[in-house]
Order: structure tokens, then C-alpha cells, then sequence
């Protein structure tokens, strides 16, 4: 959900500079009524406080203040023990529990090669709604989950990056990174089920 804020705040300021754009006569300029400004502003809010509402709900129910992030945390138990949290660490605990320093690394390649992703021409041209959002969302999950055999299922929701030229500008790239996908279900289905628990 505060991806999701976090993208329609995005979309405001696109949408800002657009309209100062058409104000001024120049090209890329669209106009903006204040209509639709408050209406993007009121959804921002709606779901930041929906993302947000959690915790408090958790707390309120239990009368335990740190009750959500704690149940958050009884999941880390199997795979890196207990654990205190800190945004932006449970990447690089999770890879340095089962990989050790090679784990940190990996995990800095991996947000080297996301953020390299993000710049290409052709995932740019998805559009500053799709971008921002997938950024936002990726960002999230990089400060506060810790990655398992979930991540899979929880990066569904940038799956509209893999309609960029990167993957799709030709038949033979297309298919490459379909039998990728294929062949990773049986890595999936090894985490699942014979290494993690489901």
C-alpha cells in the first residue's frame, strides 16, 4: 500500500510539471485541473493511511504496541534466527546468514542490476506511473522484507516491467526469457517444498 502512495505521488508531480509545461506553451504540456489534483491527493492519503493502518490495528487488538511487527518477525525466526528490525538490513542479513560476505555482494549486485534496469530506454518508456510504482515497490521490499521463498510471489506485482524492450524487443529474447521463467519453477518448487517451508 505505501508503494502504491508512493506512486501516485509520482504521479502527481509528473502530472504537476505537465500542466506548468502546457501553462507555459510549451511541448509535453497537459493540462491538470484541480479536480484531479485533489482526487490524486485523496487517494495518496486514503492508501498511505491504509498501509499504515496495520500497526495500529495490531497494537489496539492486542494492547501490545509492537504486536504487528513482531508477528512480522516470528516469520524471520526459521530462516535467520531472532532478529531486532532495522529498514534496509534484512536483504543483507538474509544473504549473509545462508552465503556469508559472497551473500552481501550478491545482494549489491542484485540493487546494482535493478537500478540499471530501471534506466534502460526501454523500461523508461513503460511510463513514469509504471516506473514509479515498480521503483517504490521494489524500495519497499528492499527496507523491511526479508527476502524467502514469498519473494516470487511478492514481486508479481512489477511483473508490467517485463514488457519492455529489454525482455520483448525481439522473438528470440522473448522466448529466452520465457524458458528462464519455466526453468525457474523448478527452483521454486525446490525452495517451496524440500528446503524452506511452505
Amino acid at each position: 500500500m505505501l508503494a502504491l502512495a508512493v506512486a501516485l505521488a509520482v504521479h502527481l508531480v509528473v502530472r504537476e510539471v505537465a500542466a506548468r509545461r502546457a501553462e507555459g506553451g510549451r511541448p509535453g504540456g497537459e493540462p491538470f485541473r484541480w479536480r484531479d489534483r485533489g482526487a490524486v491527493v485523496a487517494a495518496g492519503l486514503v492508501v498511505a493511511a491504509a498501509g499504515l493502518a496495520w500497526p495500529v490495528v495490531a497494537s489496539a487488538v492486542t494492547g501490545r504496541p509492537d504486536a504487528y511487527l513482531e508477528t512480522e518477525l516470528s516469520w524471520w525466526v526459521g530462516f535467520v534466527g531472532r532478529q531486532h528490525f532495522a529498514p534496509l538490513t534484512p536483504w543483507f542479513l538474509m544473504a549473509g546468514t545462508w552465503l556469508g560476505p559472497a551473500g552481501i555482494v550478491l545482494v549489491v549486485l542484485v540493487l546494482a542490476g535493478a537500478a540499471w534496469l530501471s534506466c534502460r530506454r526501454g523500461v523508461r518508456a513503460l511510463g513514469p506511473d509504471v516506473l514509479g510504482f515498480a521503483v517504490a515497490y521494489v524500495a519497499y521490499l528492499v527496507a523491511v522484507f526479508l527476502p524467502q521463498q514469498s519473494l516470487p510471489r511478492l514481486l508479481m506485482p512489477v511483473a508490467p516491467l517485463l514488457a519492455a524492450d529489454t525482455f520483448t524487443a525481439t522473438r528470440r529474447r522473448a522466448t529466452g526469457w520465457l524458458v528462464v521463467g519455466v526453468c525457474l519453477q523448478a527452483v521454486a518448487v525446490v525452495l517451496l517444498w524440500f528446503l524452506g517451508f511452505p
